[in-house]
C-alpha cells in the first residue's frame, strides 16, 4: 500500500506502474504538471490582482429587501450580496478548480501571503510588520502596472461615492497624483524606510523565522481553501487557452491545445448552468411597509388593502370567468358571460 501511494504521487513511478498493469492512476500526471508550470510562468510577475469582490470572492446578488413608506410614498430597496463559493461535486472538478484558480488568482494569493506575513511578524515586533508593509508599497510604486491598477481602483471608489452629487463625472485627485508620481524614486525612498525598520527591529532570528514559516503555512491553507471553493471562471478558461495557443510550436501541440480549450470551456459552461439554477432557486425578495407609527401604519395599510380588495370583488366576479380570471377587454357595461350555477 505504501508503494502504491508513492507511485500515485510521483508521475514517473505512476507511468511505470501503469505499464506493469496496475489500476492506480496518478493524482497529477506529468503532462498536467508541465502544463500547470507553463501556465503559471506565462503571466508577468507584476500582474495586478483580480477584483477582490466580484471576481475573487465571487460575490453575487442573493436577494432584494425593499421598504415602502406609506407617509411619504418613498420606496427604498437594497441588494443583499453574498459570496457564491461552493464545494466541488467530485474529484475531477476539484482538480480542475485547483489548477485553474492557482494560475488565475496567483497575484491575489501573493498579496494574501504578504498580509499574513505582516500579521505574524506584528506579534513579534511592529518594526517587522512595518518593513513588510513598506515593501508592498514600494512594489506598487515601482511597477507601472500595479500603480495604474491601484489608481483605477481609487477612481472607481471616487465615482461610486460621488453618485449624482457635485463631484459627479470627476476622477479621484489621489489617483491623478499617483499616475504623475515618479514611481521609481518614490519606491526607493519607501524601500529604504522599510529596510531601516527591519534593521532596527528588536526580534531574534529564531522567532522571526518561525513566524515566517507559520505565515507560509497559513498562506498555503488559504490558497487551498479558496482554490477549492471558487467555481471555474470564464476568464481563467480563456486566459489558459490563449496562453497555450501562444506556446504551441507544432501541429500536434496545436490540436492538443484546442482540445483542452474546448474541454475547459465546456466544463465552465456546465458548471455555470448548474450554478445559475441554484442561484435562481435561492433568490429572495422581502418587502416591508413602514409609516404611520410603525406597527399601526402596517395595520392601517393592511386594512386599506383588504377594504379595497372587498370593494373590487363584485366587479371582478362580474367580469371574470369561473376561475376568477379577469378579461382586460371587458368593461362594466358589457358582460362577457354568465356565471356558472351555484356561484354568488
Amino acid at each position: 500500500p505504501l508503494r502504491s501511494l508513492q507511485c500515485r504521487l510521483h508521475p514517473r513511478c505512476a507511468s511505470s506502474s501503469s505499464s506493469e498493469g496496475s489500476s492506480d492512476s496518478p493524482i497529477v500526471d506529468e503532462k498536467t504538471w508541465a502544463r500547470f508550470l507553463r501556465d503559471f510562468r506565462a503571466p508577468p510577475f507584476d500582474a495586478p490582482p483580480r477584483n477582490w469582490e466580484e471576481d475573487f470572492m465571487y460575490v453575487r446578488t442573493a436577494g432584494v429587501v425593499s421598504e415602502t413608506d406609506t407617509d411619504t410614498g418613498e420606496v427604498r430597496a437594497a441588494q443583499i450580496r453574498t459570496p457564491r463559493l461552493s464545494k466541488p461535486k467530485d474529484n475531477d472538478e476539484w482538480k480542475k478548480r485547483l489548477i485553474a484558480n492557482v494560475v488565475y488568482y496567483r497575484s491575489n494569493y501573493a498579496w494574501i501571503g504578504l498580509a499574513l506575513l505582516a500579521m505574524h511578524w506584528m506579534s513579534i515586533s511592529f518594526s517587522l510588520a512595518a518593513a513588510v508593509m513598506c515593501g508592498g508599497v514600494a512594489l506598487v510604486l515601482a511597477r507601472p502596472t500595479l500603480r495604474n491598477a491601484y489608481a483605477y481602483h481609487l477612481d472607481t471608489k471616487h465615482v461610486a461615492r460621488a453618485g449624482l452629487g457635485p463631484d459627479m463625472g470627476t476622477l479621484s485627485p489621489a489617483a491623478e497624483n499617483l499616475r504623475k508620481l515618479d514611481g521609481r524614486n518614490a519606491a526607493t525612498v519607501v524601500a529604504g524606510i522599510g529596510g531601516v525598520a527591519f534593521a532596527t527591529a528588536r526580534a531574534d532570528l529564531r522567532s522571526t523565522a518561525v513566524a515566517a514559516v507559520c505565515a507560509l503555512l497559513a498562506s498555503a491553507l488559504a490558497v487551498l481553501v479558496h482554490a477549492t471553493l471558487r467555481p471555474l471562471s470564464l476568464g481563467a478558461s480563456v486566459e489558459k487557452a490563449a496562453s497555450a495557443l501562444k506556446s504551441a510550436k507544432s501541429r500536434e501541440e496545436l490540436k492538443e491545445v484546442l482540445k483542452d480549450g474546448v474541454e475547459g470551456l465546456g466544463a465552465w459552461a456546465k458548471d455555470a448552468v448548474s450554478r445559475a439554477s441554484e442561484e435562481r432557486k435561492g433568490f429572495f425578495f422581502i418587502n416591508k411597509v413602514v409609516g404611520g407609527g410603525g406597527a399601526a401604519g402596517d395595520a392601517g395599510a393592511g386594512a386599506a388593502q383588504q377594504q379595497q380588495a372587498q370593494e373590487s370583488e363584485p366587479q371582478r366576479r362580474s367580469l371574470g370567468d369561473a376561475d376568477g380570471a379577469i378579461d382586460v377587454d371587458a368593461s362594466p357595461g358589457r358582460k362577457r358571460g354568465a356565471l356558472p350555477p351555484g356561484s354568488s
